[in-house]
């Protein structure tokens, strides 16, 4: 017969977590990580949503509430032109959230490029540094 019954019991093995969840659970343990995480996240999440969240455009001025304090209407007050800070301060995060990101792409590609060339071209003892 071509196929036999399996006997005996299946013995469980030891399953190890892997190592991505060993670090959020660490991370989780951590509540002022957790909470630095989360400002961070909330920043970049209102610079790619600004144009939705910010109450404001950036650049709408408003001559007769020139340096109002923070109300319900500007919380974070205006500036010498009436233009409300918390929208300004919102587009600004746009900005930062742009330029960061162009930064790290720009500086791990030519960091990598730069690293698996001369790793491919030397060989030998310089790339098995480069690989450590």
């Amino acid at each position: 017969m071509a196929y036999e019954a399996a006997s005996g019991t299946l013995e469980a093995e030891d399953v190890t977590p892997r190592p991505s969840f060993q670090v959020l659970r660490r991370l989780a343990r951590k509540r002022l990580a957790v909470v630095g995480l989360v400002v961070i996240v909330i920043i970049y999440l209102a610079g790619i949503l600004a144009p939705l969240v910010a109450p404001y455009d950036f650049a709408d001025t408003d001559f007769a509430n020139t340096f109002a304090g923070p109300s319900l209407e500007h919380p974070l007050g205006t500036d010498r032109l009436g233009r409300d800070m918390l929208s300004r301060v919102i587009w600004a995060s746009q900005t930062t959230v742009i330029i960061s990101v162009a930064a790290i792409l720009t500086g791990g590609l030519a960091l990598g490029v730069t690293l698996g060339l001369l790793a491919g071209y030397a060989g030998g003892r310089i790339d098995d540094l480069i690989m450590r």
